[in-house]
């Protein structure tokens, strides 16, 4: 068996060590019963830095925002977004599937809502798993094992955390809540990629065009939507109008090879 590349180290690493370090919080925190403890702490942080920050960090996790988000993906890797709006599918069912089921509490529920800090909407029910870490982490989990630069990459990653744990800092979710959604994201979205692969349709006009319509409905939903979270929706409308920006670019893709024919 040849031994593996360099490059293909780099990219097991970067596959396996996020999900295996979500896990692993997961379970320490269940072995350990820190969980509230955790919670405490993290839902603390916004002491220091101000609600506005978490506020406007943890609507990135919004399923709005992260499709809008996939206009920049369709434009350079027609691919990676393909495989994006599969994990989308299977993180979405998976967590409204195990929501219900589990009917966990949430953190205002169970300590009180005067107990917490709470930014944003006062939600009580259906904890487990975080569906706005879960929608971070599939996207990251989508990306990074493909990117190729370490700083790209370190950034994604850096940053779907930040969101993922803002839900613990908004007070909307445990500690655990946001390690198993982003277990799920990641797993969906890494996977994901890889049974769709590097397909011939997926660049094709068509295809493209009607992705490129999907993803545009989302950013445009997000002048009309509300997220719930304070001083939010200019960051809405900037995401709107960059994403539209690339759907633009995208159309311009599309019709070159028809005025060039």
């Amino acid at each position: 068996m040849a031994p593996m590349s360099e490059r293909g180290l780099e990219t097991t690493v970067w596959s396996w060590a996020p999900p295996l370090a979500f896990a692993a919080a997961f379970l320490l925190l269940w072995t350990t019963h820190t969980n509230e403890a955790w919670f405490y702490r993290l839902n603390g942080w916004s002491a220091v830095t101000g609600p506005q920050v978490w506020a406007g960090i943890t609507i990135f996790g919004d399923a709005l925002v992260l499709l809008a988000l996939a206009l920049p993906i369709l434009w350079y890797r027609p691919q990676w977004a393909w495989g994006l709006l599969l994990a989308a599918i299977i993180t979405t069912v998976v967590t409204h599937t195990m929501k219900p089921w589990l009917d966990l509490p949430r953190p205002a529920a169970v300590l009180g809502a005067d107990a917490i800090t709470i930014i944003g909407p006062e939600l009580r029910a259906k904890a487990m798993p975080s569906g706005h870490a879960a929608a971070a982490l599939t996207l990251a989990g989508a990306l990074v094992p493909v990117m190729k630069g370490r700083g790209a990459r370190v950034f994604v990653l850096v940053f779907a955390v930040l969101v993922a744990l803002s839900r613990v800092v908004v007070g909307a979710h445990w500690p655990m809540d946001v390690m198993a959604g982003a277990l799920i994201g990641w797993m969906s979205g890494m996977i994901s990629l890889r049974l769709m692969g590097d397909r011939a349709w997926m660049t094709n006009r068509v295809a493209t065009g009607i992705l490129a319509l999907a993803f545009a409905g989302c950013a445009v939903a997000l002048f009309l939507t509300r997220t719930g979270y304070p001083g939010t929706y200019g960051i809405q409308v900037a995401v709107g109008i960059v994403c539209l920006g690339f759907a633009s670019l995208i159309v311009r893709q599309i019709r070159k090879p028809m005025t060039d024919a």
